[in-house]
Order: C-alpha cells, then sequence, then structure tokens
C-alpha cells in the first residue's frame, strides 16, 4: 500500500473534467473508493490503483504521494543538466553517422587501459 495525498487527486481530476465517478472507472474502482482517497478518510493505495490514477490524470505516482510539486507524467520530467553537459548533447544530436562512428572509436582508444 501506499500514500496517497487527496488534495491532489482532487486537483488533478478536476483540472481533467473527470467526475470521481468517471475516474472510478478509468481506475477499476468504486466511486466511493475515489470520493474517500480525496476526503482524506483513506490515505493507502495499492500501487495498481496508485498507477492507473497517475496515468488517467496524466501525472506521476511522486506528485501524488505528495514527494513532488512537478505534476507531469514522467515520461515529461525534464533533466536538470549543466550547461556544457546540455551543449554536448546538442553536438551529438548533429552529427552524421560517420562522425557518431569516429567519435565511438576515439572514446574507445581513451577508455583503453
Amino acid at each position: 500500500m501506499l500514500a496517497i495525498r487527496g488534495d491532489r487527486l482532487r486537483e488533478r481530476r478536476e483540472a481533467r473534467r473527470l467526475s470521481q465517478g468517471q475516474l472510478a472507472a478509468f481506475a477499476r474502482v468504486g466511486q466511493s473508493y475515489i470520493s474517500m482517497i480525496e476526503t482524506g478518510k483513506r490515505e493507502n493505495v495499492g500501487s495498481r490503483v496508485l498507477t492507473a490514477l497517475a496515468r488517467v490524470l496524466n501525472t506521476n505516482i511522486d506528485y501524488l504521494a505528495g514527494s513532488t510539486d512537478d505534476p507531469r507524467p514522467a515520461s515529461e520530467a525534464r533533466i536538470d543538466l549543466s550547461p556544457s553537459k546540455r551543449h554536448a548533447i546538442e553536438l551529438i544530436m548533429i552529427m552524421d553517422e560517420a562522425m557518431v562512428r569516429n567519435a565511438e572509436r576515439y572514446l574507445q582508444y581513451l577508455l583503453e587501459p
């Protein structure tokens, strides 16, 4: 069982313009179950239900649990990179196949004992 914040569940449900009944149907639970979570009468839910709720509400489990304030789905979470790492990735993205092969060979050379 995992903890879930009812206020966050309600906020995301309302943002998606879903009724408690609609959300319950998507998550395959009863409407009263959703109501109990939102009102704080039930704080722990199974991982299957929590995963389904996060998916339907286009958010992530950590947001519903209160571990993060970022409501974006995990697939959209932004990775913070230093400017030099971001620049390196940008350079790699514009390389053609021959350049990539040469870079791989060079890195292998550098990593040899």
